[in-house]
């Protein structure tokens, strides 16, 4: 009778380690979780600020451009339509070649990590 009794003070044992292991694997992988979220969360706030940054320098840019062409031609609307004209070519090429320049490398970057 006492070998039955050692017996399941064993398996209650082995049972209480296998609860224990489970509830660590569970908090191991709400950590994990919570690291990359926010890495992720992190990573988004900086692109927003580099990208508001980058849209700034960029508008200014292209009013001084704008400016200067049209110092160049003697005419503010032509150097303006010049520099509309280009941006729309720039767009029409990366609307039709969108999924090899932009789609695709940004789902590959999200499958390296």
């Amino acid at each position: 009778m006492e070998n039955k009794t050692d017996f399941l003070e064993e398996v209650g044992k082995v049972v209480g380690y296998g609860q224990e292991y489970a509830n660590t694997q569970i908090e191991l992988l709400k950590l994990e979780f919570t690291e990359r979220l926010s890495s992720a969360v992190a990573l988004v706030v900086v692109a927003i600020l580099l990208g508001s940054i980058a849209a700034i320098v960029f508008t200014l840019l292209n009013v001084v451009l704008g400016l200067y062409l049209g110092s160049l031609l003697n005419n503010y609307i032509q150097a303006f339509m010049i520099l509309a004209g280009g941006y729309l070519i720039i767009g029409i090429f990366l609307f039709l070649l969108r999924k090899p320049l932009l789609i695709r490398p940004i789902i590959l970057s999200f499958f390296k990590k």
